[in-house]
């Protein structure tokens, strides 16, 4: 026993490259598992770290609303819970113009007492020159802002305020830490912090503030307070900073893709793992043999082998904790440089011991499940054909294999006509529909076999008249080969993936494009803060050069349906001329008869995904909670849109304001005949002194693309990383395949073949093996797509499938590349095989 032992480290120690193959593939795979489980946290970790930094320690925030009578909030009323708070905080922003060498530079002026800043702890100054007392005229900057525009300490600094660009100069008295507060600071703006007076003066209020920071003295009262501050602020909203629950489930749909993708991933790095074991043992048959005609017994070989797995699954669970932090921490970073926007925000890499110590176990258990097969199946083999390494590698198919992946595959057509029909429920419908989406690929894996058969038969007669007797030797060379069909097997697991992922990204781009085709307009505005649009404002807008006409839009956001749990997501106030010319909605009935039935009554036109989730039809009414009480809405009519995740309804606008008292306008929705990007731009500079936002449609698809894009350079990170652990498993395969057919090379040679056509043949093999496992991965990948419909409208997230010609050229390139790459190597060594030693070794 102790003799095996020393061998097999031994040997660990000496095939550098192959225990190197080993343990890059249990590396990879418990990376990839830690990385699946950190990346929800970190995501949730970054998102509270951003909002933190805007609010400090604080728990709830008390905002105006479009339901409030002013923009601003009186602090008195939070008075009623005062014995249960730390500290009731009140901001007064104010926005200012900072002229800097011609350029005009927006300034963000926040208003707060500053032991208020510093209680909060949401600025951290460094360097500081007559900060105190704080009042006056006095700013602090971030080092970042100082930096760029050449301010310092004590320098004037003249702005620009209030409606008439008043001119003010104040003093820079302190330079703080280019985070927090200052981290939204992006482009060409600046954040300072001024005392609130200042800001109280600039917009003529007093006592009032534009944001409320309540902080909690006990976390388990955060709800009982803002039950009492929701009644003493009935017109206003009342949130948690950080509310875990809301993000949670947010995080939900995200958490569901990922933990999808990183089952197809440990699919792939199970099957590959088991590959190189079985280069393992085939190599090392021959001295097992050896040890068995000696007296060592079946059980103590196999106890070797396995103790050999656990090995290779520590020292890959070790380096794999390691490479996971190192890959988690790439996907957040390609998250923030994507999602931030120019803002100063660091992306949180967050885990838990916990998760570290999982995936050490998951690659030990790994690497241990993937070698029982092969060890088990050399144990059950006789002394003499262990010792003579005469086990044949082509196998018999059996008939059950062939039948349960037909089963398999067709589950992916059955599970979602079950969870369709049947009430199962959201999550278990989603779990069926995942599992029904993995069980299909397994099923085509295991079909492949049966699959290649009949395209080698295709193979042989087109290869031996394009290649001649060596294209005719690799078509028949892959027929019921069990490496090189595990190659196939392998490149149709990863490229399956990453196909429905390329197709799915490509649904999207178009679903983003046909939900921004909706607004029949060219830009709109309105204010950052939430609040409505002054009727001032309007008219400067509509007396503007240029602008031909505009649209004065009332909403309503997340409104309540009575005997629903879900909500109307967007409600938009529109009688049938502005959803004519200012949206391009297509209904879906009868128009005349639509607009003839929209105008008796409350009335609703919804989208056709609202139909679903209320379990409503035309005709039927709907009793929606406005601000007046219960009010039943007759269903006229409905429209396909994915806007707002397809989640709105259309409601004639005299019930704004007779049911949900909204008086001004949320946002003045404008068409142009000059250039949309310079009327854009024009606005901007007019109201630049103001708390308002100008955006063109183009600018909002464009941004909405990049978050898209973001999200899914993250997802498709696992699939791509996977198929990189797959080439490896592909290059083991060929190893295999060698020795296995060293005899059979050799014969060849000796007959007449030479190394040119030696090569030749496992190059056209390289090729049929890309070619078949390309083939697979688009079916498998279609599979996976088929269920995809279903997951989308039990999230109520409509989209549809579309297929771009370059995904389907893109898999079956990259299958043909990773073979031909991968099948290099061992066919320079097949190339150099010396006639006499391998038949002699065989």
């Amino acid at each position: 026993m102790a003799i095996i032992l020393k061998f097999m480290i031994k040997n660990i120690k000496e095939k550098k490259l192959r225990t190197f193959l080993v343990v890059f593939s249990i590396m990879a795979s418990a990376a990839l598992y830690f990385a699946s489980s950190g990346i929800s946290t970190s995501v949730k970790a970054t998102y509270i770290d951003i909002v933190k930094q805007f609010a400090g320690s604080s728990d709830i925030m008390i905002t105006a609303n479009d339901k409030s009578p002013t923009p601003y909030v009186n602090l008195d009323k939070a008075e009623v819970v005062r014995n249960k708070t730390d500290y009731i905080v009140g901001e007064m922003d104010a926005n200012a113009v900072y002229k800097n060498k011609d350029k005009d530079i927006r300034v963000s002026l926040s208003g707060f007492d500053y032991s208020d800043v510093q209680t909060m702890g949401i600025v951290t100054v460094n360097e500081s020159q007559g900060l105190k007392p704080f009042s006056g005229n006095k700013v602090i900057i971030s080092k970042k802002a100082s930096d760029k525009y050449g301010l310092s300490l004590g320098q004037r600094l003249s702005l620009r305020v209030g409606m008439n660009g008043d001119k003010k100069n104040f003093t820079v008295v302190g330079i703080a830490d280019s985070k927090g507060l200052f981290s939204s600071e992006k482009g060409d703006s600046i954040t300072a912090i001024t005392p609130q007076s200042v800001t109280e003066n600039i917009n003529g209020i007093n006592n009032q503030y534009s944001i409320i920071y309540v902080k909690v003295n006990n976390s388990s009262n955060i709800d009982t307070v803002i039950g009492k501050l929701s009644n003493s602020y009935k017109h206003y909203s009342v949130t948690k900073i950080v509310d875990e629950k809301l993000i949670d489930q947010a995080m939900g749909q995200i958490t569901m893709v990922f933990r999808l993708m990183m089952v197809v991933v440990l699919m792939m790095s199970a099957f590959i793992i088991y590959t190189v074991f079985k280069v393992i043992v085939a190599e090392r048959m021959p001295v097992i043999g050896t040890f068995r005609s000696i007296g060592a017994t079946r059980t103590s070989t196999s106890l070797v082998l396995i103790g050999e797995s656990i090995i290779y699954g520590i020292i890959g669970g070790i380096i794999g904790d390691i490479a996971g932090i190192g890959i988690l921490k790439l996907l957040m970073s390609i998250l923030s440089s994507q999602a931030s926007s120019g803002m100063s925000i660091t992306a949180s890499v967050n885990y838990t011991p916990s998760q570290l110590i999982t995936a050490f176990i998951f690659a030990i258990i790994v690497s241990v499940l993937s070698s029982i097969l092969p060890i088990v199946k050399t144990s059950k083999l006789s002394v003499k054909d262990v010792v003579l390494n005469t086990v044949d590698t082509v196998e018999k198919e059996k008939l059950w294999v062939l039948v349960l992946g037909m089963v398999f595959i067709l589950s992916d057509f059955f599970v979602p006509f079950i969870t369709k029909n049947y009430s199962l429920g959201k999550s278990i419908s989603l779990i069926l529909l995942g599992i029904s989406m993995v069980i299909s690929v397994i099923g085509i894996v295991m079909i492949i076999p049966f699959m290649t058969e009949i395209l080698v038969k295709i193979f042989d007669k087109v290869y031996s008249v394009i290649f001649g007797n060596e294209g005719s030797l690799a078509a028949k060379n892959l027929k019921k080969n069990r490496s090189l069909i595990n190659n196939i097997a392998l490149l149709t697991i990863g490229i399956s993936t990453l196909f429905m992922l390329n197709v799915i990204s490509t649904s999207a781009v178009k679903a983003v494009n046909g939900a921004y085709n909706i607004f029949d307009y060219d830009f709109h505005i309105y204010n950052n803060d939430g609040n409505s649009i002054d009727k001032q404002t309007i008219n400067v807008i509509n007396n503007t050069n240029g602008v031909q006409e505009i649209q004065e839009e009332y909403d309503g956001r997340n409104i309540d349906v009575e005997g629903s749990k879900d909500k109307i997501s967007y409600i938009m106030f529109m009688d049938q001329y502005y959803i004519k010319n200012f949206f391009d909605v297509k209904l879906l009935q009868d128009q005349s008869k639509v607009f003839k039935d929209y105008k008796d009554g409350r009335t609703v036109i919804m989208s056709s995904n609202n139909l679903k989730r209320f379990d409503k039809e035309i005709g039927d009414y709907i009793k929606i909670k406005t601000s007046r009480g219960s009010k039943d809405y007759k269903i006229v009519g409905s429209y396909n849109s994915m806007m707002y995740n397809g989640n709105s309804a259309i409601v004639p606008s005299k019930y704004a304001k007779g049911d949900f008292n909204l008086y001004q306008c949320s946002k003045v929705n404008i068409k142009t005949d000059k250039s949309p990007d310079n009327m854009a731009k024009l606005f901007a500079e007019k109201f630049k002194t103001r708390q308002v936002t100008v955006e063109t449609v183009a600018q909002m698809e464009k941004e909405n693309q990049q978050q898209n894009d973001a999200m899914f350079s993250l997802i498709k990170a696992f699939p791509i990383i996977a198929l990189i652990i797959g080439a490896f498993g592909v290059v083991n395969n060929f190893f295999i395949s060698f020795i296995e057919r060293k005899r059979y090379l050799a014969v060849y040679a000796s007959v007449g073949m030479n190394r040119h056509q030696t090569r030749k043949m496992l190059f056209i093999e390289s090729v049929s093996i890309g070619l078949i496992g390309s083939i697979g991965g688009i079916i498998g990948g279609s599979l996976m797509i088929h269920v995809i419909p279903a997951m989308l409208d039990i999230a109520n997230f409509p989209m549809d499938i579309y297929y771009s010609p370059s995904n389907f050229v893109t898999s079956i390139v990259l299958g043909v590349i990773i073979a031909v790459i991968s099948s290099i190597v061992p066919s320079l060594k097949s190339s150099k095989l010396n006639i006499i030693e391998a038949i002699k070794y065989e």
